[in-house]
């Protein structure tokens, strides 16, 4: 009889499936989209969702990701009609001082 106390051997062998799955479902989608970034197509997007993927398990991806986010959330205020004017600069609806 087994001890209800005692560590699963299933829970050990379930991480390590939900691991390489991780790791299959989001090498792929990065791969793929590294290749898209030259090739036409959404490599972009591909390789931001690779990096979500594999994020939650590994560090080095978590790192990366965060880079990525925080450069297109800074293109967006830049890019954004509401964007306040820089030190010295103007604003999108005022004309420029000579």
């Amino acid at each position: 009889m087994t001890d209800p106390e005692a560590p699963s051997r299933s829970s050990g062998v379930w991480a390590v499936v939900r691991r390489t799955g991780l790791l299959i479902v989001g090498g792929l989608l990065t791969l793929v989209g590294l290749v898209l970034l030259v090739l036409p197509g959404p490599g972009i997007p591909l390789v931001i969702a690779g990096l979500a993927v594999l994020a939650p398990e590994f560090p080095w991806a978590q790192r990366h990701r965060d880079r990525i986010t925080d450069a297109g959330r800074r293109v967006l205020r830049r890019s954004s009609p509401n964007a306040q004017p820089g030190p010295g600069g103007s604003g999108p609806d005022e004309p420029a001082t000579p």
